[in-house]
């Protein structure tokens, strides 16, 4: 067992399931899981990460839980310090993962579990459904029920069993909290917590730029539109490289980033050659952070077909970096038509086009809407400002269930504490 996740000798069972009990005059911290699909280079993963460095340590006593083990984001979970737990899910109907997650909920009394994804909320559903002392907060970047394949019995599953184990379920952004609602999620139980970044100084800018831009091998006066995105088909590499060729017709010298990796990047580097944009295309693959790449750009592209609310989007307006994005899911939000950045339809080359070069040409323009993408992001979309809205979140789930089981420390039986 994590001796840091264990309560004091002499603290009774009610004491533990409160944050602020003192035991011997010391905080007892609340003891919170984090439950992960895996650790890939997404944006909710990013989050996850960026939460457990700024949780706040004394309050709450940190662990997190993978589906699989590996990723490029695994090593900077570890060095934030916390416990990770491999529940090694190996098949799609393993259900291994579900009895290891429940016996480590039992064993180190965990309180609160935070689940990252459709998966992840399932299977912290189905492990926690005889442990009444477990909150549940769940999350969801997506509309998962219309722009995943199965959507439909995803739903008719989780209106089922899912969401009624949910004490609450955590969206990043108004369109998406609105979509869950209309699936019949139950409004009270909906919360809205906004993305957070952290905003470089504007001393750092300039130097940040030059210094990505020798990484990345591009002259500093060519102008560079990029996309920092995992390469998956909902991303529309696609229409990015499209737009790629109609901008290079008209600025020859521009080049163009496609930052990251995953099970498209080999098509879209066929496509990229058969568009013949030959070596104005740079394929970073993997990038450890996305502040490699984007104050290199004089614009950043976002151009999925669905969203909830992109982190890249986010980062990039913290590098005052104009953006061109699809106004889809919970883009709007970010991008503000015409005042932080522009926005086109999903799928239209053209469109895309048109408004990359808008910004290529057009540097006074691009500066005006990339500081005022700068001002708004730090207004209102903050790290400290989501994380304390977390904490708040995980203090009241806990809250409301202590007294949920009147068995006090029973209630968790005598099972062993072995994965």
């Amino acid at each position: 067992m994590n001796r840091a996740m264990q309560s004091p000798a002499s603290a009774s069972h009610d004491q533990s399931t409160h944050t602020h009990i003192a035991a011997d005059q010391h905080i007892v911290p609340l003891r919170v899981l984090y439950l992960m699909e895996g650790f890939d280079a997404g944006g909710a993963e990013r989050r996850f990460v960026r939460m457990a460095r700024g949780l706040d340590r004394e309050r709450f006593a940190l662990s997190v839980a993978a589906l699989r083990l590996g990723g490029p984001l695994e090593t900077e979970m570890r060095a934030c310090g916390v416990p990770i737990v491999p529940l090694e899910r190996r098949g799609r109907f393993d259900v291994q993962p579900v009895l290891r997650l429940r016996r480590y909920l039992r064993a180190e009394r965990i309180q609160v579990v935070h689940a990252m994804h459709w998966l992840s909320n399932l299977t912290a559903a189905l492990a926690a459904a005889t442990l009444p002392h477990v909150a549940i907060v769940g999350s969801t970047v997506g509309m998962v029920y219309t722009a995943s394949r199965g959507g439909r019995y995803r739903l008719a599953l989780d209106r089922r069993l899912t969401w009624r184990r949910l004490d609450r379920m955590t969206v990043n952004s108004a369109s998406l909290r609105d979509y869950l609602a209309s699936c019949d999620f139950p409004a009270e139980r909906l919360s809205l917590v906004l993305n957070g970044v952290d905003i470089p100084t504007a001393a750092d800018l300039s130097a940040a730029r030059a210094e990505a831009r020798t990484h990345l091998g591009i002259a500093p006066g060519a102008p560079v539109a990029g996309i920092v995105a995992r390469l998956s088909p909902v991303k529309d590499h696609g229409t990015f490289l499209r737009a790629a060729r109609i901008v290079r017709g008209r600025l020859p010298g521009a080049h163009f980033v496609v930052a990251g990796d995953g099970p498209e990047r080999a098509a879209l580097e066929t496509l990229a050659g058969e568009l013949g944009l030959g070596d104005s295309v740079l394929f970073t693959g993997h990038i450890p952070s996305s502040d490699l790449v984007l104050p290199a750009l004089d614009v950043a592209v976002l151009c999925s077909r669905h969203e909830g609310m992109p982190n890249a989007l986010l980062e990039a307006s913290a590098w005052a970096v104009p953006q061109v994005a699809t106004a889809v899911g919970g883009v709007p939000e970010v991008v503000l038509d015409g005042q932080t950045g522009l926005l086109a339809p999903a799928g239209d080359a053209d469109a895309l086009a048109a408004s990359m070069l808008a910004l290529l040409t057009d540097r006074a323009l691009a500066e005006r809407l990339g500081w005022a993408a700068r001002e708004h992001i730090a207004a209102t979309f903050s790290t400290n400002t989501m994380i304390r809205r977390y904490e708040a979140i995980y203090t009241a789930v806990a809250a409301a269930r202590s007294g949920s089981s009147p068995c006090g420390s029973a209630s968790y039986g005598a099972e062993s504490k072995t994965l």
